[in-house]
């Protein structure tokens, strides 16, 4: 009897067991096994590299050259504050000049930059970039200042004239000096002066530029006096011209000074003929073929002939 129960109880432990068995069974094939996610692929220290030099490479990159356009919008960076807009222009006082409002100690500032600055580095802003900086094409302020060249002139191309290296201030790279006069010998008395200005345009070998300091004899040039002046082939400086001389150079060939090897003339070569050769009437047609001259700068002798041919161009 103890046996058969024992038998019994025996059975039901194992049916209970069995029955547990199927239902964890059962209950373990309903749950979804999720897959082991692969590892993340981090990039290597070289991609990250390769991506840096590839953004970097995409930016444009600033220059430090002196000639710059004008009448764009530069980024420019100083070096004491942060990079900024700026736009160019030309300052009838102050020469070329950048303007634009900068941001010092936190706090926005107006800056202006005399041009050209050397080590300052910049680049044209992109017509997106003035957009995005809500720039106008042209700054109201602008018009304050009186005519201005040409947008997008290159400002600073004498740089490279061939007959003007070494003779530019080493601080102010558009200021070199000039011979001004009131004419040549035989046109007055006043003595020539050598004296600072500074180039506010011009190509080829004829250019302008604003005196800087007052002449000390002089009657006919001033301090701040726009004057025009030629690159001659052949002197020891750039030398002042007026508007009758270019007008009239373009008839004449003028043999190198004994002396100093000055190729041009200090008077337009009508006025030369009208004191020097006064029964000369040029008015009446008169021609000379050819006339020598006192050099305006050391008082030797040039050669003058009549030989039309090409004048310098004017700025």
């Amino acid at each position: 009897m103890q046996t058969a129960m024992q038998v019994g109880v025996g059975l039901i432990i194992l049916c209970s067991i069995a029955g547990l068995f199927m239902a964890w069974h059962a209950w373990s094939d309903s749950q979804a096994i999720e897959p082991t996610p692969e590892p993340v692929q981090t990039p290597t220290h070289a991609a990250i590299l390769a991506q840096t030099e590839e953004k970097v490479n995409a930016m444009p990159t600033m220059e430090t050259g002196l000639k710059m356009p004008v009448g764009r919008w530069l980024l420019v960076d100083p070096s004491k504050t942060t990079p900024f807009p700026a736009f160019t222009y030309v300052d009838g006082m102050q020469g070329f000049s950048a303007q634009g409002d900068a941001v010092e100690d936190g706090k926005p500032v107006r800056m202006i930059l005399r041009l050209p600055m050397k080590g300052l580095s910049w680049r044209a802003m992109t017509p997106e970039e003035g957009k995005q900086h809500g720039l106008p094409a042209v700054p109201t302020w602008l018009a304050a200042y009186g005519p201005q060249p040409a947008a997008g002139t290159v400002w600073g191309t004498w740089y490279d004239h061939p007959r003007l290296q070494g003779k530019f201030h080493p601080d102010y790279p558009d200021d070199l000096q000039v011979i001004v006069h009131d004419g040549g010998p035989r046109i007055t008395q006043a003595r020539p002066e050598l004296i600072w200005v500074r180039i506010t345009g011009g190509s080829g070998d004829l250019f302008s530029g604003q005196v800087l300091n007052k002449p000390t004899q002089l009657k006919t040039v001033s301090a701040y006096q726009e004057i025009k002046f030629i690159v001659p082939g052949g002197g020891a400086h750039p030398l002042m011209v007026t508007d009758k001389y270019l007008k009239e150079r373009a008839e004449w060939e003028i043999r190198p000074c004994s002396k100093c090897g000055l190729t041009e003339l200090f008077d337009a070569p009508s006025d030369l003929i009208r004191v020097v050769f006064p029964n000369v009437d040029l008015e009446k047609g008169d021609r000379l073929e050819s006339f020598t001259a006192f050099c305006g700068a050391c008082h030797g002798v040039q050669l003058v002939k009549w030989a039309p041919h090409s004048a310098p161009s004017q700025p």
